[in-house]
């Protein structure tokens, strides 16, 4: 751990002074404090509606047992804190340490739940970006960019649906390749034999087509969210357009590569989307700047109040 928070400060610092070079940061704050009160707190809304959509997936994913809605929500909001505030993603592992330790959930299962939502996610932000680029068609690259992209999405589909016979596989060459008294592959093994039943129970219902579903309203929500907030700030954009322009920063901080609080990556995704739609350079690194910071102030929010919530639901103190 000590050496992602190592990996994240140096990243975060480097992209993070890079960009502020190029705007004047009181031009950041000017757009912060420009936001009008409707659009802060518009934007809140619609964030924790958001919430509400994340907590219902997770609970159709979840199959062993029941998890009351609330409670649920939660853990949601705790866990989408830390995975926006620690580097390299490593926020995930609250969610499999929480529904544990509150639900009794198996470890397997919410490794094999938070997994395929995660699959799900990057479907569905390709397919949006299909969507919106569809709307476009006046940026030259736009042909090749979509075919990457379905490309990306069969891809996917295709390793969510046989992700079972992958882990059985990883499983299968562990057992094989292992000594008998190696007990970290053995441990290993049983584990994946474990993540791999979950994820055969959930792909044997309608979870999936369910969670799919939720998936789509998941980041249509995020996307109008972000399209709310920039146009309170005063910069005029097409829907379709944000949408296109906001892929590269949603995969940058979907991947476990971001810094510290996702500084620098969110705002370097962010500026380079924008600006290929034609927004100013100054305006799309500050306007980055700006929402990143309100975005935090939502998630942290929610977060804190998910977490003292979780104590007097669940009665510890």
């Amino acid at each position: 751990m000590n050496k992602k928070l190592a990996t994240g400060a140096i990243l975060t610092t480097v992209l993070v002074w890079l960009l502020l070079r190029e705007i004047d940061v009181k031009v950041v704050l000017d757009t912060i404090s420009g936001v009008p009160a409707w659009g802060f707190f518009g934007g809140l809304f619609i964030y924790f509606t958001y919430y509400i959509f994340l907590t219902l997936r997770f609970d159709s994913l979840i199959h062993s047992r029941k998890t009351p809605f609330i409670n649920l929500l939660g853990i949601t909001s705790v866990h989408n804190m830390l995975n926006n505030l620690l580097p390299a993603r490593s926020g995930e592992l609250s969610y499999i340490y929480l529904v544990k330790k509150r639900f009794d959930l198996r470890g397997s299962e919410g490794v094999a739940t938070l997994l395929v939502a995660r699959i799900m996610d990057f479907i569905a932000i390709f397919s949006y970006f299909i969507l919106a680029a569809l709307f476009i068609l006046k940026i030259k690259s736009i042909p090749i960019l979509i075919a990457i992209s379905c490309v990306l999405i069969v891809f996917l589909l295709l390793f969510l649906f046989y992700l079972q016979n992958m882990v059985d596989l990883v499983v299968l060459i562990l057992e094989r390749t292992s000594s008998p008294g190696v007990s970290l592959c053995n441990t290993i093994a049983e584990k994946g034999r474990a993540v791999s039943a979950s994820i055969k129970t959930m792909s044997g219902g309608r979870q999936y087509l369910k969670s799919f579903a939720l998936t789509a309203l998941i980041w249509g929500l995020r996307n109008f969210m972000l399209y709310f907030i920039v146009i309170s700030m005063g910069i005029s954009i097409e829907f379709w357009e944000l949408v296109f322009a906001a892929t590269a920063m949603f995969v940058m901080v979907s991947l476990p590569i971001q810094g510290v609080a996702a500084f620098g990556t969110l705002e370097a995704g962010w500026a380079a989307g924008f600006m290929m739609v034609g927004v100013d350079k100054e305006v799309a690194i500050s306007t980055a700047f700006a929402f990143h910071i309100i975005l935090l102030a939502y998630t942290v929010t929610l977060g804190i109040s998910g977490y003292f919530f979780m104590k007097l639901r669940f009665d510890d103190k």
